[in-house]
């Protein structure tokens, strides 16, 4: 499951289990399990809050540092956190670093700190194993039969797959959606920047005509569109929202998936990293 829907919103469910976890750690560390009946309750708020605020701030300088030209291009994407462009390990390492630093300076707080992180840790990790449970992680998988061509024919997989055997960025969109909209220009200039994937479009639920009209208007090539008249793609993706990009690769084995727009900077740092995968 990558998103959910709570009434018209559609939300990124990694988010929530991370909101989850952190309120989890805050409950289970303040309880009295972890200190003497002499001390008083502790505000773990005041450590947690600061090492989170630190840690995203630290995520999303080193995503910066790894492409620093193309955000002096566009600065003001800078504060763009919907793109999804945070490194979390060294977010995740001074997070820790801050919190260690508490806790070396307050005796009082190390057992309620430990305590509070395991189990936010534990709660962290359940839910994102079971999000995961009932993706599909095969291109294979997927309902393919359900899809059309523009001209309206049968969107035969095994047909692309034997014609271009590439590693694939699936993207679920529709002309109506402003996010989708945002995003189009990356994945257009993606497609030229990078050969070594082939772009797979999946329109839902619109026809081809207005799918052909808003590609016209805005100048957009793309060499794989396809339509989802049942919109089938999602539901079986675990999305609840637009616009969705699914990675696979080239034997058409899930590598990562993202719901929600992708700024150019997010898109190319994302095939970057996966340019390797076997």
């Amino acid at each position: 499951m990558i998103s959910i829907a709570i009434g018209p919103l559609a939300l990124p469910v990694a988010p929530l289990i991370a909101l989850v976890a952190l309120i989890t750690t805050l409950w289970v560390g303040e309880q009295r399990w972890w200190r003497s009946p002499a001390q008083a309750r502790p505000d773990l708020g005041r450590v947690l809050w600061p090492a989170l605020g630190v840690g995203l701030l630290a995520a999303r300088l080193a995503f910066i540092a790894t492409t620093p030209e193309r955000y002096l291009q566009a600065p003001i994407d800078i504060l763009n956190l919907r793109d999804g462009g945070l490194l979390i390990l060294p977010g995740l390492g001074v997070s820790m670093l801050v919190v260690l630093g508490f806790a070396w300076r307050h005796a009082s707080l190390r057992r309620p700190l430990l305590g509070g992180l395991s189990s936010g840790t534990f709660v962290w990790g359940a839910l994102t194993a079971l999000s995961a449970l009932g993706t599909p992680e095969q291109l294979d998988a997927l309902p393919w039969a359900k899809l059309r061509q523009l001209d309206q024919r049968p969107a035969e997989l095994a047909a692309l797959r034997s014609a271009d055997p590439r590693p694939v960025v699936l993207n679920l969109w529709a002309s109506w959606c402003p996010p989708c909209r945002r995003e189009m220009p990356a994945f257009a200039d993606a497609q030229l920047r990078h050969p070594e994937w082939r772009f797979i479009l999946v329109n839902q639920g619109e026809d081809a005509a207005t799918v052909q009209r808003f590609l016209g208007e805005h100048g957009l090539n793309f060499d794989t569109v396809l339509l989802d008249p049942t919109s089938s793609f999602g539901p079986a993706l675990g999305s609840a929202g637009l616009p969705t990009t699914v990675y696979f690769d080239a034997h058409g084995k899930l590598i990562d998936r993202h719901m929600g727009d992708l700024s150019g900077v997010a898109l190319e740092h994302q095939l970057r990293t996966m340019h390797a995968h076997p």
